[in-house]
């Protein structure tokens, strides 16, 4: 917890989403990435597992088992139920906290879905109201659709795997889980606008996010380009994107990210280095011929930024207000103190796992802030609770467990 989330007597303060209730039926990135920041800004995150954990349990660094650094990233905020989905028992359970819940979220397939009966039309039945998100690797209509998709499939189908190749000249991955994030936000954008169309009309929906879809749009939003047009005017990719220039500048003695984009940082930036003449020069004079000319300006570029060192050309960029950097590492950004100042990196003391780092939301409230109330739970933490909650009595939620139908770690 931060400042920011009390007020000047010390009370905490809700989030946007306090009073919502999500049941998480999701695994590895792409949900779960949704339903923390639903759990962020307030809601009530029950997060359904099956006896083995979300397989992210075990993916990454780890002090103890099940409980590894890509789960501790992508579940705080979040109470953690362990259910047998596979036993008569455990189904009903799930049927009573579909009851009380706002939103279910899962990213099963469908044959699973059909098998564990929690269909959106079978859900629908027990809980009208309830905003039902389905996140899909490829929807029922394409020809993929009975395959497995997974972050580098999803990539590799749309174009992310054959940009890098025009930047590097071999085809490669992004050097993170695009497609999962991506196809995440898309998830909690749906989702937050099917509550909000449920708060004026009283009607729950069915959310339905696809993979292949989502980073389809994603890629083509910049990339459509000369495709815009019938016919074409140009093909579909973005030229300045996949500039062989464009990229970090080698310094005198190391390496920096120069920016001009705008006609005002252009003509700061070339009387920067005394080449004002281009700004008269047709190729460059407007945005338009500068974007079919950029990569000769980036190359011109080159010897200019080389020949001075990294502090002196932070100094005179800034200066001239021409957008520039240092080029940073993941390893540098965890320790930028500005990660600290913003409440973006925080530290926190976890029951079982001592000392832990978690990431803050990044997307600020000023009068109903976001918070970090639960540290990623461990398997099964929360089943008895919930499941007296839901109104089991105590002889009931043991027999749940002695039969393995639930299970509390």
């Amino acid at each position: 917890m931060t400042a920011d989330d009390t007020t000047a007597a010390g009370e905490q303060r809700q989030g946007p989403l306090a009073g919502v209730k999500v049941l998480d039926l999701t695994r590895v990135i792409v949900g779960p990435y949704a339903t923390q920041f639903l759990g962020d800004m307030g809601a009530d995150v029950i997060k359904v597992e099956s006896p083995v954990g979300d397989l992210t349990r075990s993916v990454g660094s780890q002090r103890n088992p099940d409980m590894s650094s890509n789960f501790l990233i992508f579940n705080r905020n979040k109470r953690s139920v362990v259910l047998d989905l596979k036993q008569a028992e455990a189904q009903e359970a799930l049927r009573r906290l579909v009851e009380w819940a706002d939103v279910f979220v899962v990213n099963y397939r469908p044959a699973a879905l059909a098998k564990l009966h929690i269909t959106y039309e079978e859900l629908r039945a027990i809980n009208p109201e309830l905003v039902y998100c389905r996140v899909v690797g490829y929807g029922e209509d394409n020809p993929n659709a009975a395959k497995p998709a997974i972050d580098d499939v999803i990539q590799a189908l749309t174009g992310s795997v054959a940009l890098q190749g025009e930047l590097t000249g071999t085809p490669s991955f992004v050097g993170l889980p695009l497609a999962d994030l991506t196809c995440g936000l898309f998830a909690l954008s749906g989702i937050l606008a099917a509550l909000y169309r449920r708060s004026v009309t009283g009607e729950g929906d069915e959310v339905e996010v696809r993979m292949y879809d989502s980073m389809a749009s994603f890629n083509l939003s910049p990339h459509l380009a000369g495709e815009s047009f019938v016919p074409a005017l140009a093909p579909a990719i973005y030229p300045r994107s996949v500039s062989s220039n464009r990229k970090p500048f080698a310094t005198a003695d190391g390496t920096i990210t120069v920016a001009p984009y705008t006609d005002k940082a252009w003509r700061s930036f070339l009387q920067l280095i005394d080449r004002a003449e281009l700004l008269d020069d047709p190729r460059y004079a407007t945005v338009h011929a500068r974007s079919a000319h950029l990569n000769e300006l980036y190359a011109m570029m080159i010897p200019v930024i080389a020949a001075k060192p990294s502090e002196e050309w932070m100094k005179l960029l800034e200066e001239a207000d021409v957008p520039c950097s240092r080029v940073q590492t993941t390893q540098d950004l965890v320790e930028d103190p500005a990660l600290v100042t913003a409440g973006l990196l925080t530290e926190h003391d976890h029951p079982t796992e001592g000392r832990i780092r978690l990431l803050g939301n990044p997307v600020r409230f000023t009068h109903a802030p976001s918070s970090i109330r639960q540290l990623p739970a461990n398997l099964g933490e929360h089943t008895r609770e919930v499941l007296l909650g839901l109104g089991y009595e105590e002889d009931d939620v043991e027999a749940l467990i002695g039969s393995g139908a639930a299970d509390q770690r």
